[in-house]
């Protein structure tokens, strides 16, 4: 839940951007139409302007509804993704398995579909739903791929679905996505059911049950001035540094928290106890 420009987080704004150089010679070269099955309009994507306005720069009209991207990371027996009505649901290459099992039908397949099964890509072709499959030996990860799709789509609240797995690599890769520059102004969140993951810039109240697990990280560099309410462990007016496991493993007393602080990144994750029968 990153700001810009002084713009709070519970504001979404979609400044212009403009693409040149390598980086638009990268994204034109990864959606080239020969690395891409079949492509079809996507429903719940906000259209974009046929034309630039002056300077060559392109406004992004944002959608108020969610993108879910549904990865290839584990479930928690007990827990799942809550969806609402008018979801964009995205199949990041093999997190199709998810959406199979829940019974539903993503409205995009992305990714190299090195994890799906070819029966499995013959049935969602057959519903004619919408494909992009990319060469295995790219830049970016599927994942990055899909949120770079929803992104261009005007979508400003995300979800990454069951982004947790055994690939440590996976999950770090997917956890430093959060800071991504481009996620400024951008609702975006980790999410497998019993474990969310959520970046701030900023101060912010965090819906939560008493009994939760929150962990406070500072991410990348030290967060400063950080006060809490709400937690069973309070800080005030404390530093938290990247090197040091201060804020891990602190307790939710109440319906919500508050946080927070004057610099810096945090990250925070929280996690819903598991109920023993």
């Amino acid at each position: 839940m990153l700001s810009k420009n002084g713009i709070s987080a519970s504001i979404v704004v979609r400044l212009p951007i403009e693409i040149t150089g390598s980086r638009k010679a990268e994204r034109d070269a990864q959606s080239d139409p020969k690395n891409l099955i079949r492509i079809m309009p996507a429903e719940g994507c906000a259209a974009r302007p046929k034309k630039h306005p002056p300077g060559g720069r392109c406004f992004l009209m944002q959608t108020d509804k969610r993108a879910i991207l549904f990865t290839n990371g584990q479930a928690r027996p007990g827990f799942e993704v809550n969806l609402l009505p008018g979801d964009f649901l995205v199949a990041v290459d093999g997190g199709l398995r998810h959406l199979k099992r829940l019974g539903l039908k993503p409205q995009l397949l992305i990714g190299d579909l090195d994890s799906v099964d070819p029966s499995e890509l013959a049935e969602v072709m057959d519903a004619g739903i919408e494909v992009r499959r990319f060469p295995p030996a790219k830049d970016q990860t599927d994942l990055e791929l899909a949120l770079d799709y929803v992104l261009s789509a005007g979508y400003a609240q995300i979800v990454i679905a069951y982004p947790f797995g055994d690939r440590v690599d996976h999950t770090l890769g997917n956890l430093s996505l959060l800071s991504h520059p481009d996620m400024a102004g951008i609702n975006l969140s980790l999410d497998d059911g019993q474990v969310e993951a959520l970046l701030f810039d900023k101060g912010a109240s965090l819906p939560t049950q008493p009994g939760d697990l929150v962990s406070l990280i500072a991410w990348g560099a030290p967060v400063e001035g950080i006060s809490t309410k709400g937690l069973e462990y309070p800080l005030n007016n404390e530093t938290l540094v990247p090197w040091q496991t201060r804020g891990i493993s602190n307790v939710a007393l109440a319906d919500s928290i508050e946080l927070d602080f004057k610099s810096g990144l945090l990250l925070v994750i929280r996690t819903k106890p598991t109920t023993k029968g």
